[in-house]
Formats: C-alpha cells, structure tokens, sequence
C-alpha cells in the first residue's frame, strides 16, 4: 500500500479525489468524467451513472471515503462546470494521461493503468470477504463471470487463507471415505 499512498501523493490535488472515488466506487474513467452535480446524492450516499459501458444507467453507493472525495471537490472553490471533475477551465477533463503519467513516475509505479482502479476496488471487496454478487452489484458487472475477472485475490491473501488451515487441528472428517473400498485421490 506504500505504492500506492506514493502514487496519490504524486497526483496533482485536483485528480486526487477523481482517483479515490474510483478506488472507492469502481467506477470506470469515463463515468468519471462525465460525472456531472446533478447526478449526486450525497445525502443518500448514492450518485447515477447516466449511461455505462452496457449504454445503460446505474446508481453507485457512495462509502464514506467516496463521499468525503466528493466534497473535497468544492471545498474553499468555486463550482466552474456542470461536471464534477473538469479542466481548471472548467471544461471537460481531457487530456488525462498529461497528468497521470507524470505522477506514476515520481511514484516508481510505471505499471498501473487508470483502469487498474476498478481492479483494485474488486479485490479489496473480495478480500474483505464480500460475496460475488455483492461485488459485481457494486461495480455495475453484468455477470459473474466479468466479475470474477475483475476480483483478483491478492498472493498474500491467498498465502494467509491457506495458513489459516495450518493453525486449525480437526478430527474431523475429510470427505474420503477409507477402508469402504473408495479410493482417496
């Protein structure tokens, strides 16, 4: 995680929030940018995706670190644009790789691409023990099966859950049978 405190502290302030909202909500680079004020709920901790990536909408629950990255958004300015994240022109945020890619250098993080958020956000759903249906309802998934793409366990969740059967002493049956002419395999 050290990488990537490195990473967001590299990220100019304005982006900063556009990259933990999709930490945070696994919401893909373009619903980001066409985020627009009147698509939030802040008091309902929901906010709509007018269309994603299927061509249909959606509504996004917001955690308490989605929101306070939406907040951080205004504070002490000025509200320039209908969209919530935008050029400091107040216009569409274009042009985003001129400030990402700067900020993956000064972070040694040469590989992580913008897309690898809604990764990351899968995972740490699933290593906190989220159900699959949970997550793919959570990041907008239309099956299990893109789901279980995006949910990637990290090795040393892996290495924990497995070391975990070490500390449990059991008597308890295995599910082979011997001596009744199974075989074990």
């Amino acid at each position: 995680m050290e990488e990537g405190s490195r990473f967001l502290e590299a990220l100019p302030d304005r982006l900063r929030p556009f990259v933990a909202l999709a930490l945070n909500t696994g919401m893909r680079r373009g619903e980001l940018q066409g985020l627009r004020w009147d698509d939030l709920d802040l008091a309902g901790a929901a906010l709509r995706v007018r269309r994603d990536k299927a061509g249909e909408g959606r509504w996004v629950v917001l955690n308490s670190a989605a929101r306070e990255a939406l907040l951080s958004v205004t504070r002490g300015q000025k509200v320039l644009s209908p969209y919530v994240f935008c050029s400091p022109e107040g216009k569409f945020l274009h042009n985003f790789e001129r400030e990402w890619k700067p900020a993956l250098r000064a972070a040694k993080t040469l590989d992580f691409r913008f897309h690898d958020c809604r990764h990351t956000f899968a995972g740490r759903l699933a290593m906190i023990g989220t159900d699959l249906y949970t997550v793919q309802r959570a990041g907008g998934w239309k099956t299990q099966v893109m789901v279980q793409r995006y949910a990637h366990l990290s090795p040393d969740h892996i290495k924990a859950a497995v070391e975990r059967l070490a500390s449990r002493t059991s008597d308890s049956p295995t599910g082979t049978k011997t001596g009744t002419g199974a075989q074990a395999g």
